[in-house]
């Protein structure tokens, strides 16, 4: 059967598409596509880490113990270049907002590892997943943020310009990510859609 991939996927597509996007999300280079992007992620970002944009990819496409992985990555490095580059103070208050940063992190991905399967049936179920995870993991990372700031005693930054300037850097991760992962399926099945990427 010839596939077209100058379009999405239609209806004689959908099993080939689901077949391709199971071997690319199961492959070593997506996991390290986005561990290495969110890594790189934190150069180019010092405030607004894209871990909701991140943990709505990865939590609907790796299995549980990845998608965990690339958020504890993306952290950890945020925290190292903080701490080495960045002259992040040594205190308590610097400290405890890494942990809350992390736990919003790990809940915005939350919703897309239980309420999701790692294969789509199709692209738009695939979309569907990824922008509802993507929302409702914004609302669950901006609630950890804002109890963080109750308890630490640090709302000033918690306003509706600061929320959307956060939101939309995720929402372009997103774009850009859903893009990538696209493209990895896409040759998969322009070039080999029985294979196995390794």
């Amino acid at each position: 059967m010839t596939i077209s991939v100058s379009r999405f996927p239609n209806d004689s597509d959908k099993i080939n598409w689901a077949s391709c996007q199971m071997t690319v999300n199961n492959s070593r280079t997506w996991f390290f596509a986005l561990l290495a992007l969110g890594s790189f992620s934190n150069v180019v970002f010092t405030c607004a880490l894209p871990l909701v944009g991140f943990g709505a990819i990865a939590s609907t496409n790796l299995s549980k113990s990845k998608a965990i992985t690339t958020i504890l990555l993306m952290w950890f490095v945020n925290q190292v270049i903080g701490f080495t580059m960045r002259d992040y103070p040594l205190d308590f208050s610097t400290f405890a907002w890494g942990v809350v940063i992390l736990l919003g992190g790990l809940l915005a991905a939350a919703f897309g590892l239980f309420q999701f399967d790692r294969q789509s049936k199709n692209f738009r179920q695939y979309i569907s997943a990824i922008g509802l995870t993507l929302v409702i993991g914004f609302i669950a990372y901006q609630a950890m943020i804002w109890l963080g700031g109750v308890v630490l005693g640090d709302l000033h930054g918690f306003n509706v310009s600061v929320l959307w300037q956060v939101f939309y850097v995720n929402a372009l991760w997103t774009v850009g990510l859903v893009a990538l992962h696209n493209l990895l399926i896409v040759q998969k099945l322009k070039f080999s859609p029985k294979g196995k990427m390794k």
